[in-house]
């Protein structure tokens, strides 16, 4: 492996990390996309300090990035779409079939924490209270599936600071 590709996987496993994805953000500038590394710094930035007064500015300026880069960085035609958190897609939209064509190539670039598009499988799905329920399930069970695809441990587990005595 090579620094860009130690420093993605890094990413990947611990994907509330910013410190890898600061490093990862110059590792990319560094390797000529400059504008990919302002996109990551900018999205960090941006969501550590939601009460900037210049939040708008900067939601602006990375959306006319995303407008610009966004084929090139998810240019699959099957893809519906995604929310980026910190410079990467994090929550993804797609049909099924297609998540289980292309999961392996989604998990293996980007720290996804949600799939989302499966109205049809979840709609008056058993043994759950809600479909909003049965899709959360779904959910992480598509991560779970995608990161072990992708060779990825599972998600770090959030603990929350009243558990942790804080």
């Amino acid at each position: 492996m090579n620094d860009y590709e130690d420093l993605l996987r890094g990413v990947l496993e611990d994907p509330a990390d910013d410190l890898v994805r600061l490093v990862f953000a110059d590792c990319i500038e560094e390797g000529g996309d400059g504008e990919r590394a302002e996109f990551i710094r900018a999205s960090i930035e941006n969501d550590r300090n939601p009460e900037r007064n210049d939040t708008l500015t900067i939601q602006l300026h990375l959306q006319s990035i995303l407008d610009r880069r966004a084929i090139e960085w998810m240019p699959q035609s099957w893809w519906m779409g995604s929310d980026s958190i910190r410079g990467f897609a994090s929550s993804i939209r797609l049909p099924l079939a297609d998540f289980l064509t292309h999961a392996k190539e989604l998990f293996g670039t980007h720290p996804i924490e949600r799939v989302e598009e499966f109205k049809t499988a979840t709609e008056g799905a058993r043994g759950f209270h809600s479909a909003s329920a049965a899709d959360t399930a779904l959910s992480a069970a598509c991560v779970a599936y995608g990161r072990s695809l992708a060779g990825l441990p599972p998600m770090p587990v959030a603990v929350p600071a009243s558990v942790g005595g804080r």
